[in-house]
């Protein structure tokens, strides 16, 4: 249900456009050129809140109103991407109606935002009320767009290009990320065409420029005319630059290569032959027995490489002897499947990927191939920092932001069950688990917007999200209950707040594995 608040809403503008840039972030191609905008108020401004500037003419990043002739605005220049934002009760039902369809797209995600406002409405004509709300909307901001409310003061729509998977007579994309590589990467794409040319492939070159500031983009454009650059509006990182580069790939195989080109292009024989005989994907790899190393890295380098990879494959249960080699061929549908929702930007996208593709159980080959040390590594001590926070974050990242959240759930629990103890009494028993069940609730939904917009960071049914709770209340309530029959006839406070707290460790783990494993599966 929309709340219309019309009169807010020039005052709003400001976090109406943070919310605006960050769906565009987590959900817009990163290689975007420019913002288009609609014309009806409030007048978004984004001046430093996206590194993109706002071009009405050829912007392909498309912000309007429902209510805004749409039609018009997709003929006269197609974007590649729209985000609609329903400020009114009438653009909200032509939304969820379906009514609102655009030829060529699709809709991708839509949601309420301004749920946190909704309690303080009645106060808006206070003194400084403006600035309390904006407060509001700034903070939950920060959990959108994964958040899925029931209602709000507005509504976000996107929409995407339809995917069009038509028949390409290229049989391999090579896409190259490339930061700042003007150096080293010329001698690269020449090396790559000669091969091509050769073996007579049709093959397409893709540069992903990660928003290189030394003119990587433009000197390849310039000397190799037959090569697509693709760049990226901000520095995001190499797995970002990786993944616009496959989902704009249109060959039959997609090949991934370093820019240093540490692995010749020879060596995608190797790989190619294992993706005729059936695999998915085939990795590159340096530490197999036949892997053959010209030139080495030094040894503190190669010790770091080494203990990296162990610590990789025993934290994430990964079978590979190698997976950090830049050198990467994949079946295109299973390369586009693996990427379009990767959530690890930089250097750690390759165990992201690795995992996702035994998640999925496709299959996956390791190839001896042969190496060569580069001058010129991007990979610093700061990056290898940055990795194993990464790897870190990938296998334990949830469990701790589920523990935090799970703290804050728990003290919001404690509270409302001890404040109906205060305002109605201790009671027998029975009241004491009506008490809990009140509770439970309260804490619930603030557990649903925490796990969803913090933890997690996907949207998902709270129906699911209930069901797993309302197990874990039952299992909690029995053992609650039944120690309080037993050791607390007196209903004595302090007994009741310790039995209370030795359910809290089964709740934990069984919302745990329910909310991690059914409500927010992998996001795939």
């Amino acid at each position: 249900m929309l709340f219309q608040v019309d009169s807010l809403w020039p005052k709003l503008a400001p976090q109406l456009a943070q919310l605006t840039a960050r769906v565009v972030r987590v959900h817009g191609p990163h290689s975007a050129i420019a913002l288009r905008t609609g014309t009806l108020e409030p007048r978004l401004d984004f001046a430093g809140v996206i590194a993109l500037n706002t071009d009405q003419s050829r912007g392909d990043i498309l912000i309007t109103r429902p209510s805004e002739p749409l039609e018009k605005a997709v003929r006269a220049h197609p974007p590649r991407f729209i985000v609609l934002t329903a400020l009114t009760r009438a653009e909200d039902r032509q939304l969820r109606s379906g009514d609102l369809k655009v030829a060529g797209y699709e809709l991708r995600e839509i949601f309420y935002f301004g749920f946190l406002l909704l309690p303080f409405l009645w106060l808006k004509w206070l003194p400084l009320a403006d600035r309390f709300f904006s407060a509001l909307l700034s903070l939950e901001i920060r959990l959108h767009p994964y958040l899925n409310v029931l209602a709000g003061i507005g509504t976000v729509a996107v929409l995407s290009e339809k995917r069009r998977d038509a028949k390409s007579a290229i049989e391999l994309s090579i896409v190259i990320p490339a930061y700042n590589e003007s150096g080293r990467l010329p001698a690269y794409l020449a090396e790559i065409s000669r091969f091509m040319k050769a073996r007579r492939i049709a093959h397409e070159i893709i540069v992903a420029d990660d928003g290189s500031g030394d003119g990587t983009g433009e000197l390849v454009r310039k000397k190799f005319r037959g090569v697509r650059v693709i760049r990226l509006y901000q520095n995001f990182g190499k797995g970002a630059a990786v993944r616009e580069g496959v989902m704009a790939a249109k060959g039959r195989q997609v090949l991934i290569a370093d820019a240093d080109g540490a692995t010749p292009i020879t060596e995608y024989p190797k790989l190619a032959a294992e993706i005729e005989n059936g695999a998915d994907a085939a990795i590159g790899s340096r530490y197999l027995a036949q892997s053959e190393i010209g030139k080495r890295q030094n040894l503190m380098r190669r010790m770091v490489s080494r203990a990296g990879n162990l610590l990789i494959r025993s934290l994430l249960d990964l079978p590979y002897k190698d997976t950090q080699c830049g050198f990467k061929l994949f079946d295109r549908k299973a390369a586009q499947y693996l990427f379009r929702n990767l959530s690890n930007f930089r250097f750690g996208f390759d165990f992201e990927i690795l995992k996702k593709a035994g998640v999925l159980r496709l299959s996956v080959s390791e190839v001896a191939v042969r190496w060569n040390d580069q001058d010129g590594s991007k990979v610093t001590f700061k990056q290898t920092i940055r990795v194993l926070t990464e790897l870190l974050k990938l296998r334990f990242g949830h469990l701790i932001k589920f523990a935090f959240v799970g703290v804050i759930n728990t003290v919001a629990d404690f509270t409302v069950h001890n404040l109906l103890i205060v305002f109605f009494g201790i009671g027998e028993p029975t009241r004491q688990l009506v008490y809990m069940v009140v509770a439970f609730f309260c804490a619930n939904l603030l557990a649903f917007t925490l796990h969803s917009g913090f933890t997690f960071q996907r949207r998902a049914a709270y129906r699911r999200f209930f069901t797993v709770s309302v197990f874990t209340l039952l299992v909690a309530g029995i053992i609650f209950h039944g120690l309080n029959l037993l050791y607390n006839p007196e209903a004595d406070v302090l007994l009741t707040n310790i039995f209370k707290l030795s359910t809290v460790i089964i709740s934990f783990i069984t919302n745990y594995f329910g909310y991690k494993f059914w409500v927010y599966r992998y996001n795939i």
